[in-house]
C-alpha cells in the first residue's frame, strides 16, 4: 500500500480514467521506486516502476571562463562522493567533488555548489557529475563559453600603457 507524498492529483471520469496528470521527481536515490495511482476515499490503487536516474542542472549555461555558476542534482548515491568535471571525466578535468545528503536528509542523495567556469575556448562544453560510489556519469550538461577581456589599467590618460587580455575566443585564431 503506498505512504509517500501526494505528486498529482487528479479526478477519473465516468470510465473511471483520469486524463494526464504531470509531476516533477523528487529529490530521491538513483534506484527503481514505484509510482502509485490511489482512489483517496479507498483502498483500491495500481502501481508501475519508475527508474531514477542521477541529474544535474546549471543556474546558467552561458558565461565567461571565470565565473561562478550553481550546480543543483539529485539521484546521486546519498552520502557519497560526486565529483565535478569540465568537458570529460579526466583528472585534469576535475573541477571539484562534493558530498551528496545523506540518507537522513529530506533530499538524500542531492547536490547544490558552486563551482567557477575554467579557462576555455568559445564554444560549447560540457559538464558531467560523476557518482563514485556507483561509477555512473550524468549526461552532460551544456555549458557555452563566451569571450571576454580585462584592461590594467582601467583609466589612464592619453599615450598611457594598457594591458589587455582575452578569454573564451575561439582556440588558435588571430
Amino acid at each position: 500500500s503506498p505512504t509517500n507524498a501526494v505528486l498529482a492529483q487528479a479526478s477519473t471520469n465516468a470510465n473511471g480514467a483520469f486524463t494526464t496528470q504531470v509531476f516533477n521527481v523528487p529529490s530521491t536515490t538513483a534506484s527503481t521506486h514505484a509510482v502509485f495511482a490511489k482512489e483517496t476515499s479507498s483502498s483500491v490503487y495500481a502501481y508501475t516502476n519508475f527508474i531514477v536516474n542521477a541529474g544535474i542542472t546549471l543556474s546558467t549555461n552561458t558565461g565567461k571562463a571565470g565565473d561562478t555558476i550553481t550546480i543543483t542534482g539529485g539521484g546521486f548515491t546519498a552520502g557519497g562522493s560526486v565529483q565535478l568535471y569540465f568537458d570529460t571525466v579526466h583528472e585534469d578535468n576535475l573541477l571539484k567533488t562534493v558530498t551528496a545528503n545523506s540518507s537522513s536528509s529530506s533530499t538524500p542523495g542531492a547536490i547544490s555548489t558552486t563551482i567557477t567556469i575554467p579557462a576555455a575556448a568559445r564554444g560549447n562544453h560540457l559538464i558531467i557529475a560523476r557518482d563514485v560510489t556507483s561509477t555512473t556519469n550524468t549526461p552532460g550538461k551544456t555549458f557555452a563559453v563566451t569571450p571576454n577581456i580585462t584592461l590594467n589599467p582601467v583609466s589612464g590618460a592619453v599615450g598611457s600603457s594598457v594591458i589587455v587580455t582575452g578569454s573564451g575566443f575561439s582556440a588558435n585564431t588571430s
